[in-house]
């Protein structure tokens, strides 16, 4: 046989035996892909571009409660403040000369009022020493009516008595006439004496009346100022808490979240949102999924990851996250998914309130093959994965 023909011969049967094992090796692959195909698990992520994280107590806007000029600022983000912490001061001028005004009111009528206690009190100790003195004078003139009725009971006697002596011849006409001198002078005495204690308890009751009017005209005069007095009270009441609504405070202990940018001589209007208050404590992530993605797919316990704005993946790595809950009703086409951080302490990512990124949520673990079946059906107009 000729040596060329031996070789051509070797030849094909050198080219079947590679080409049996290339079918064999492609064999074998087409086998492991159509393995990997039905029996692998590939994880379906849903995403969400609107993914913030926030603090789970509730961030406290505030607002100025009135319109004004600052006159003095201290918002700085991430400053931590404590509750009632000055953080905005507007001008309050005007209300200082209302104030002092107020205060120089108060301050006369209270010192009026003072004037007026005083002199009712000395009045009235002026009255019950009358009083008393009035009782005392009218135990004095009971006695001294008595005393009178006496001697003029006993010139009476004396005058009779005279009288008889002369019928009987005992005594002259000038004892006599003597004797009802006497008797006349003691009961004009007598009653002289009687009369000065009734005329002085008149005048004493005079005076005690015109004291009552004085002290009534007087307590009328106390209530009037005591009005005037409350009033000037509420005022001030008022012109305080007037400017203390010039003066912005932190409503609740935390650190400064998003601030307006203000100075000395800006102007701010009521109702205007100048900062925001983050209370301490844990954050967690708040989506918003499409309605058609979320619901029936998102819920809770499934494993996610959050990909932070600003700090790239690929070298800061992403924060893990657990869906705690899934709204049930969109609002404008999306639904909020709220998520729990897990072990977000040790992220290279300073996990802090107002953080953005976007969030990617496990929502199951399928076969290639039912990717390719449910891609195949999209293309085909068929439902998609949530359909």
């Amino acid at each position: 046989m000729p040596v060329p023909f031996v070789r051509s011969l070797r030849s094909l049967q050198a080219d079947d035996t590679r080409s049996v094992s290339r079918l064999v090796l492609a064999g074998a692959v087409l086998v492991l892909w159509a393995g990997w195909l039905l029996l692998a698990r590939v994880t379906v992520w849903e995403a969400s571009h609107q993914a913030r994280l926030e603090s789970v107590h509730q961030v406290h806007k505030v607002e100025a409660e009135v319109s004004g000029l600052v006159v003095a600022s201290h918002l700085q983000v991430g400053k931590v403040v404590e509750r009632g912490d000055v953080l905005v001061e507007l001008d309050a001028a005007e209300h200082r000369l209302l104030l002092e005004e107020e205060r120089a009111v108060l301050t006369s009528s209270v010192q009026q009022l003072e004037a007026l206690r005083a002199q009712v009190e000395d009045l009235a100790t002026s009255m019950e020493t009358m009083r008393q003195a009035g009782r005392a004078a009218g135990l004095e003139a009971d006695l001294l009516r008595e005393a009178a009725e006496a001697v003029a009971g006993f010139a009476q006697t004396q005058s009779r008595r005279a009288e008889e002596l002369r019928q009987t011849g005992s005594i002259t006409d000038v004892e006599v006439e003597r004797a009802v001198a006497e008797a006349q002078e003691r009961l004009a005495g007598a009653e002289a004496a009687k009369q000065a204690a009734d005329r002085e308890s008149l005048e004493r009751q005079s005076d005690l009346a015109e004291r009552a009017a004085q002290l009534e005209r007087l307590r009328r005069e106390i209530l009037g100022l005591s009005g005037e007095v409350s009033a000037a009270e509420v005022r001030l009441t008022r012109i305080r808490e007037a400017m203390e609504r010039r003066r912005i405070r932190a409503p609740v202990a935390g650190r400064l979240g998003t601030v307006v940018s203000l100075r000395p001589g800006a102007y701010v209007e009521g109702g205007e949102v100048l900062c925001a208050v983050v209370p301490p404590g844990p954050v967690q992530v708040v989506a918003a999924f499409a309605a058609e993605d979320a619901l029936g797919r998102v819920a809770p316990g499934q494993d996610s990851r959050l990909r932070v704005d600003g700090f790239p993946w690929t070298q800061f790595g992403t924060i893990a996250a657990r869906v705690e809950a899934v709204g049930t009703e969109a609002q404008d086409g999306m639904v909020r998914v709220e998520l729990e951080l897990v072990e977000a302490e040790d992220s290279a990512i300073p996990v802090q309130h107002g953080l953005t990124g976007r969030v990617e949520v496990a929502v199951e673990r399928v076969s290639p093959a039912a990717l390719v079946l449910r891609s195949a059906g999209i293309a085909l107009g068929g439902p998609g994965p949530g359909g």
